[in-house]
C-alpha cells in the first residue's frame, strides 16, 4: 500500500501477500475462505491477517475457526537469517488449530514472506 510519498509499507504488502496465499485460486478479496482436507474444514478469516516486527522476527497472525474449535488464532513468528526464513514445528494459538492446520498456515506465510521479501522495521500492519 502506497504511502504519500510513493513507498510502499512492506508490512502492509506482506499482509496482502499472506491473504493471497491464504485464499489460494479464490477470485476477488473475500473476508474468508474454507480449507477442505478429507472429512475436516476450517474457516480461515483473511481479514484478521495481521504482521508485525519484534525484535528480529516477523510475525504474522491469521485467525481460524471449527466447528470444533471456535475461533482461534494462530500466531506465525519468523526470524530472518539472511534469505532463508526459518520458523518453529508449528504455529503458536490454539492447540487443536495449530495441530490440524498450523502446518498449513506456516506454509502459506512463509511463502509469502519469501514472495514479498523481508520487512524492514516498521510499524504493525493489518
Amino acid at each position: 500500500m502506497g504511502g504519500s510519498d510513493g513507498t510502499t509499507d512492506p508490512l502492509a504488502e506482506l499482509v496482502a501477500v499472506v491473504r493471497c496465499r491464504l485464499a489460494g485460486a479464490v477470485e476477488g478479496e473475500p473476508g474468508a475462505v474454507v480449507w477442505s482436507d478429507g472429512a475436516c474444514e476450517v474457516l480461515v478469516h483473511l481479514d484478521s491477517v495481521e504482521a508485525a516486527l519484534e525484535g528480529e522476527l516477523v510475525v504474522v497472525s491469521v485467525e481460524l475457526e471449527t466447528d470444533q474449535t471456535g475461533r482461534g488464532r494462530l500466531v506465525v513468528p519468523i526470524a530472518m537469517a539472511g534469505s532463508a526464513a526459518v520458523t518453529g514445528a508449528l504455529p503458536e494459538g490454539d492447540p487443536a488449530l495449530a495441530a490440524r492446520w498450523g502446518e498449513a498456515v506456516q506454509d502459506a506465510v512463509h511463502a509469502a514472506l519469501l514472495e514479498a521479501g523481508p520487512p524492514e522495521s516498521t510499524p504493525a500492519a493489518t
